[in-house]
């Protein structure tokens, strides 16, 4: 297998991301709780997490004779206690403001409420790194949010959909597209699922994308892998 040639990075989160009331990255606490929100809805609570240390590992992502690259994770040093994020940034990719980013997921190992999907529109300014993230777990939920710099801000907490593809090694194709000034779009298997409208987050607009994966405190390694494909479509 070729080595892609990626930054990956990783962030700690706090242990509150588990043990809160409300959902979180690493998926739902609470599979029968759903926050209510419609499609257009925006939630926008705050949580606070550690910046914890960024490093590139690019071991971690191989390309694959299909040209799709997977994510294999086993090395017990990305497990904590308070679950962590990897992600990887593709340099070769065009921003959303030029064409649409999608891409084909699936989830070969792992805890099946973790999350895993694409990042978009990143970018640094003053040593403090943004994006927006797409995610989706195995159980059929997805959630929508921005990181930057120690905060993660949801646009929408998770929840479930029935045009998502529930289960391991099943294919899942996300798409984010940028309409216009005021609003991108978000579609699962075709399925429009969301707005985001602010023009706040034009910012993003000619930032990189990439390929995002949870480690949750529910994850075993080294005993059991996290592993998630990706194909860029």
């Amino acid at each position: 297998m070729k080595i892609i040639n990626l930054k990956c990075f990783y962030v700690f989160f706090l242990s509150f991301l588990l043990f809160s009331c409300s959902y979180n990255i690493h998926g739902p606490k609470d599979d029968n709780k759903q926050d209510g929100s419609n499609n257009n809805s925006q939630d926008e609570d705050i949580e606070d997490i550690f910046s914890g240390k960024y490093s590139e590992e690019d071991y971690l992502f191989e390309e694959s004779e299909d040209d799709s690259v997977i994510l294999n994770v086993i090395d017990e040093s990305y497990w904590t206690s308070q679950g962590s994020t990897i992600w990887t940034i593709l340099d070769d990719v065009p921003s959303v403001s030029e064409q649409d980013f999608e891409v084909t997921v699936s989830k070969l190992a792992g805890t099946s409420e973790a999350g895993y999907g694409i990042v978009f529109g990143v970018t640094e300014s003053n040593y403090i790194k943004s994006m927006l993230i797409f995610l989706i777990n195995v159980n059929g939920e997805y959630a929508l949010g921005e990181l930057k710099g120690t905060e993660f801000k949801y646009f929408q907490r998770w929840k479930k959909l029935d045009c998502i593809n529930q289960g391991y090694n099943v294919n899942n194709t996300l798409r984010v597209s940028y309409e216009n000034k005021y609003r991108y779009s978000f579609y699962i298997n075709d399925n429009h699922v969301q707005y985001l409208y602010s023009p706040s987050y034009h910012g993003h607009l000619e930032g990189k994308n990439g390929y995002i994966a949870v480690i949750s405190p529910k994850d075993r390694l080294p005993d059991e892998s996290v592993t998630v494909k990706y194909k860029l479509n």
